[in-house]
């Protein structure tokens, strides 16, 4: 039944990795202005700031890693006969949602240690951690699922 609690939660993990690409991840603030790391990299609004440039790649994997985050929940929604199949794709998505997690936290670190500035943390940190609690919330649920579906089968 796709109108399980957990389908909510995952639609939730959802949308926040959707949302990750739109909303900043942190804010460093200068005397002259302020840049802006989001998933798709660093940008200013203001020319002469201290210039930061990330990798790429590491750019590229940020994206990679949010788009398999938004596929795969929605691909545990739609997979709701198949509770096995659920509980293996929400363990592979908690393991990407961490990568992602450090994965911001390490560059945060990196470009405060590269510029002295402290960040400003923006929404978009939060969404990961969010996250992993909906994350968690849906595995537990769809355990209980089990269990009850056994329980069940137990007394016929």
């Amino acid at each position: 039944m796709i109108q399980r609690i957990q389908s909510l939660f995952l639609l939730i993990v959802t949308i926040f990795a959707v949302l990750l690409f739109f909303v900043p991840l942190a804010k460093y603030y200068q005397e002259t202005g302020i840049f802006t790391l989001s998933l798709t990299g660093v940008s200013s609004a203001v020319t002469g700031l201290v210039s930061v440039k990330i990798n790429m790649w590491l750019s590229i994997a940020m994206m990679a890693v949010t788009g398999a985050i938004a596929a795969l929940s929605i691909w545990t929604i739609l997979a709701y006969k198949e509770r096995k199949k659920q509980l293996t794709f929400i363990r592979i998505l908690l393991m990407l949602t961490i990568v992602l997690v450090v994965i911001i936290f390490a560059l945060t670190d990196h470009i405060r240690k590269l510029t002295g500035i402290t960040p400003e943390y923006g929404i978009g940190v939060y969404f990961p951690l969010v996250s992993l609690a909906m994350l968690i919330l849906a595995q537990r649920f769809i355990k209980k699922d089990d269990e009850l579906v056994r329980s069940a089968d137990r007394l016929r």
